[in-house]
């Protein structure tokens, strides 16, 4: 984080998955490892968080889904629900009745 802080005319913003770990005003926390099904994945052992918990817990300002849409029978209607969610989280963070 140093190295972001140093550069903020440069970085814009890190991926990570801790709460409260940017501290410049302009970056932005990208969060992987975002699903509907926050459980284990079974193949990589990948551990997944839900929509709400990247928003309110993690401190999300952008969420990064991957095989939650990729590997959905309907791709287009996932990244709806996706958009939905995520949106619905966000609003509520900031404390808007949206």
């Amino acid at each position: 984080m140093e190295m972001c802080e140093k550069h903020e005319d440069f970085v814009v913003g890190v991926v990570a998955q801790t709460p409260n770990l940017i501290h410049a005003p302009g970056q932005i926390q990208l969060t992987p490892g975002v699903k509907l099904d926050s459980q284990n994945d079974g193949i990589l052992g990948q551990q997944y968080n839900s929509p709400e918990n990247v928003m309110l817990s993690r401190g999300a300002d952008v969420a990064v889904v991957g095989r939650g849409i990729t590997e959905a029978k309907d791709p287009v209607q996932a990244a709806e629900e996706y958009r939905t969610k995520l949106w619905s989280a966000y609003l509520k963070r900031i404390g808007s009745s949206e």
